[in-house]
């Protein structure tokens, strides 16, 4: 099965629901969910878009945003998903837990 096209054009509100990498509860560390909720809020507030409504559960996030008129959909969850959020999701991943890896993350968020 190929990946679906997205329609997308300038000044559309859309509904867009992404999940973390592997589907690790990474939001239910609460340290986690304030790195990400801090750079959506950096981004809105520079007018990369507008953010109508989010919810972040465990291990994915549901948002209603529309774009800016300088920034596509794609540019805007590049935005939200990569870039220094992830750098950040990283080292709290480290600092919180020893190894890093997935198991340790798995016990840290019960899954």
């Amino acid at each position: 099965m190929g990946r679906l096209t997205h329609r997308t054009a300038p000044g559309l509100t859309y509904f867009v629901t992404t999940k973390t990498w592997d589907s690790h509860a990474i939001f239910q560390v609460p340290e986690n969910a304030r790195i990400l909720i801090e750079y959506m809020m950096r981004y809105r507030e520079q007018g990369a878009y507008l953010l109508h409504e989010f919810v972040v559960m465990p291990d994915h996030l549901h948002l209603i945003l529309t774009p800016g008129d300088d920034t596509s959909l794609e540019r805007a969850m590049q935005f939200i998903k990569g870039g220094r959020a992830r750098i950040r999701f990283i080292n709290c991943a480290k600092t919180k837990f020893r190894f890093g890896n997935r198991a340790s993350m798995r016990r840290a968020s019960g899954i």
